[in-house]
């Protein structure tokens, strides 16, 4: 009992004691003495007492640098992680941050990812410096103003899974060596200076999932090494100066997503296999020298073939495509009629044909009623329909006579009012209401000037419908009625009550969820969905969201 006594008594001590010899589980010295240099670096002279910085308060002597905003350490209290995004926006504007900045941070050699990015640090990348970070996983550098060519230290770093140098001065040619980053999974390389020819080596990177080489100055072909990229989902080489065929090999990209290769000068037929790949949700060819027709397969989200020498019809099969949501064919040789069940298609939002030979009716619809910009329809000289104020003069044989009768011309033009237009019955016969007319008791009667006689000098009041404005008018102009927009007179008429009560108890269901991808972004155009987003356009969805930023052409 005596012995038992004394190994609690000594254990006791031992945990007593153990606080005042145990080392401290903290950042190491050399660590954190490095990061203080690179925050005194990066301040400057600037008085902290005038700047609010993410990083002026927690950054000091007096405590663990694993606690601090910023940082994150492994379970060894090493710094592993340090997320130094867009630091320099409270800096002066005078203040001009150069690369030699990052030098303390090359001493945390136990670094797996660096974010540096949206900094505007000026200078060549220190390749030298960048050599001691081999455990590095994730580097992210984009938005800076960084010169210069990559340095070839950087494809000694075979950890590497993420390098995103978007947005900076980076110019010359990308060397074989890039193959080395064997395990990459996503490269930016997007809005730079780059030029030259992209290396063959590229399809040594089996596990890309992304490839951005957008806004640059590539030539010459698209590799054919390019399809053994099988992991690739995401692939971005917009606005270059890429010529040739696509080549055959990219049909070996089975689980592409996104393939934009808008503003280069790429030419021949579009091969078919591009609309057959399984995953392909958005294509993305406007901008070049392709010919020939339209295949009759194509892929379902977005598909913009603009600004190419693409002629023939569109085929039926566009028609049916249910998840179709932005098809932009402007400024093509394309001829024949808009397919009528294109107005049908539940998820279009974005429908641009203008700059073509098209004729007859533009479809009506629920989604074509939306989408009624004239822009999107100019310059079809054989067009007709309310989306570009055109009647339809002789009209379709499948319509019928009723349909007929209402499309002559009903009024005239007098003024606007408070934004909506007045105009001057010259009608003898008010057209049909397009269903029956109910009373309470249930009796259908007719039409209104066989109840009351012949209407003469009737005027009533038009609302514009948006993007329509009534003083675009001029006095006299005609006036149809396209029978597909008229209401039933029942809806603003007392109900049977059966109809009625049925309506009270219904309540109406909420909206459909979202469409593919996120913004790609997004949207305006490039936003682009996926991983990448950032500038503006179709439905995009990714990352970095975003509008259709097009380089012109000369």
């Amino acid at each position: 009992m005596a012995k038992l006594s004394l190994l609690f008594e000594l254990s006791c001590i031992f945990l007593i004691l153990f606080p005042l010899f145990s080392p401290c589980l903290c950042c190491p010295q050399y660590q954190k003495e490095a990061l203080l240099q690179f925050k005194f670096l990066l301040l400057g002279n600037t008085s902290l007492s005038r700047v609010k910085h993410p990083i002026s308060e927690s950054w000091n002597l007096s405590s663990d640098c694993c606690q601090w905003e910023q940082v994150t350490c492994d379970s060894k209290q090493h710094v592993t992680i340090l997320n130094l995004s867009s630091l320099t926006s409270s800096l002066s504007q005078k203040s001009v941050v150069t690369s030699d900045v990052l030098t303390p941070l090359f001493h945390l050699q136990t670094l797996t990812s660096l974010d540096i990015s949206v900094n505007d640090i000026h200078g060549q990348i220190p390749g030298v410096g960048f050599a001691n970070l081999t455990e590095l996983v994730e580097l992210i550098m984009v938005e800076n103003s960084f010169n210069g060519s990559i340095p070839p230290q950087f494809f000694s770093l075979r950890h590497l899974e993420k390098l995103d140098l978007g947005h900076n001065l980076i110019a010359g040619t990308l060397g074989s060596k890039l193959g080395n980053l064997s395990n990459l999974r996503e490269l930016r390389l997007n809005d730079n200076l780059f030029h030259g020819q992209i290396p063959k080596q590229i399809g040594r990177l089996g596990e890309l999932y992304l490839l951005d080489l957008g806004y640059n100055f590539f030539s010459m072909g698209i590799p054919t090494e390019i399809g053994n990229m099988s992991s690739s989902a995401y692939l971005y080489l917009s606005s270059n100066n890429l010529s040739g065929e696509i080549p055959s090999s990219m049909q070996k990209l089975e689980h592409l997503i996104e393939l934009y290769l808008e503003n280069n000068v790429l030419s021949g037929k579009i091969p078919p296999f591009m609309f057959l790949l399984k995953d392909i949700y958005s294509l993305v060819l406007s901008g070049n020298d392709f010919s020939g027709l339209l295949p009759d397969n194509f892929t379902e989200g977005v598909l913009i073939l603009s600004q190419n020498e693409l002629f023939g019809s569109l085929p039926r099969e566009l028609a049916y495509l249910d998840r179709l949501q932005y098809l932009d064919l402007h400024d093509n040789n394309l001829t024949g009629e808009i397919p009528k069940n294109l107005g049908k298609l539940s998820e279009l939002t974005v429908l641009d044909v203008s700059n073509n030979k098209f004729h007859g009716r533009i479809p009506n619809g629920p989604q074509m009623d939306r989408m009624n910009d004239p822009n999107s329809y100019v310059n079809n000289s054989g067009l007709c329909g309310m989306q570009i104020r055109i009647p339809c003069g002789k009209l379709p044989p499948e319509q019928t006579p009723i349909e007929r009768k209402q499309e002559e011309k009903v009024s005239t033009f007098l003024h606007a009012c408070e934004g909506d237009a007045v105009t001057k019955l010259t009608n003898e016969k008010i057209p049909y209401f397009n269903a029956p007319i109910f009373l309470q008791n249930k009796t259908q009667i007719g039409k209104v000037d066989e109840i009351f006689g012949p209407i003469n000098e009737s005027y009533f009041s038009i609302k514009m419908m948006e993007g329509i404005v009534a003083t675009s008018y001029s006095p006299g102009d005609k006036f149809y009625i396209d029978p597909n927009k008229l209401l039933p007179l029942a809806r603003f008429l007392p109900q049977p009550k059966g109809q009625a009560q049925a309506a009270a108890r219904g309540g109406r269901g909420g909206s459909r969820g979202g469409s593919r991808g996120g913004g790609r972004g997004g949207g305006g155009f490039r936003g682009r969905g996926g991983p990448r987003g950032g500038r503006g356009g179709p439905p995009r969805g990714g990352a970095r969201g975003g509008g259709f930023r097009g380089r012109g052409r000369s």
